[in-house]
């Protein structure tokens, strides 16, 4: 699979999982701006964490990062 397929199955998987996560949050009363927020703010750390890891590992190691 070439990178740009990879990073097309990556963003697709991630927007799914957004999805899943606010119809959630919705379903346990939050408000659509709450839930927005909350949404945006998953798909935030989930990019700054894919970024920071190494060959897609998110495990901390032994100094919390």
């Amino acid at each position: 699979m070439n990178k740009k397929q990879e990073l097309v199955n990556v963003a697709e998987d991630v927007a799914e999982r957004a999805w899943i996560f606010y119809t959630a949050m919705r379903k346990a009363g939050a408000d659509m701006l709450e839930a927005t927020f909350l949404m945006r703010q998953y798909i935030i750390e989930t990019m700054i964490t894919s970024m920071h890891s190494k060959d897609g590992d998110t495990t901390e190691d032994d100094n919390g990062c």
